[in-house]
């Protein structure tokens, strides 16, 4: 499954709509951090883009704080904005109600990917948000034995840009093995 963290903005709503056309609707979930203290004419564009493309748009919110106020996490933490040595100024609003609610959406769902929507004028929030760290999927077997069954076996984890190369070693050293490169243990 593709998770696509809609913003309310307009490279989002490209992104989600560009990932439902490719990969289509069934293998995508559109998923928002609302905020209370936002513009409301974001509901009505998220509304929009949501019939748009064809999608049904969730939310994720933060567990401990269902409101999504950011008033809640200023009276919480007693602040606005947190300097932080080595990152410069940080809102823990945007901490608590977006960061951690999409961990929290992460942790319960489990997507393969996900999708975020940037600009060209955005490449330090690329940067901060993803950068260059690469990413981690799993090769899997598929395997029978009298014992088990037909069951499924992790063989090693590496760089998505190295997962084609490893299938390669892996399918010539045993041809008769079905491998499969993937986040989540597939099904035997």
């Amino acid at each position: 499954m593709i998770a696509v963290w809609f913003s309310c903005g307009a490279a989002s709503a490209v992104a989600l709509k560009l990932t439902v056309e490719k990969y289509g609707v069934e293998n995508v979930r559109a998923v928002n951090n609302p905020i209370t203290n936002e513009h409301p004419d974001n509901r009505r564009f998220l509304n929009d883009v949501s019939n748009w493309v064809g999608i049904e748009i969730e939310d994720a919110r933060n567990q401990k704080y269902p409101r999504a106020d950011c008033v809640d996490v200023w009276e919480d933490r007693k602040a606005m904005s947190i300097l932080v040595p080595g990152k410069g100024s940080i809102a823990p609003c945007t901490d608590v109600l977006k960061k951690e609610a999409r961990y929290e959406w992460e942790k319960a769902n489990n997507p393969d990917w996900h999708v975020l929507g940037f600009t060209v004028d955005e490449k330090k929030r690329y940067e901060t948000e993803i950068g260059d760290k690469p990413v981690k999927i799993s090769i899997w077997s598929t395997r029978f034995s009298a014992a088990k069954g037909n069951h499924v076996v992790k063989e090693r984890e590496c760089d998505e840009a190295d997962a084609q190369a490893w299938l390669g070693i892996f399918r010539a050293d045993e041809p008769d093995v079905v491998f499969v490169a993937c986040k989540r243990k597939p099904r035997a």
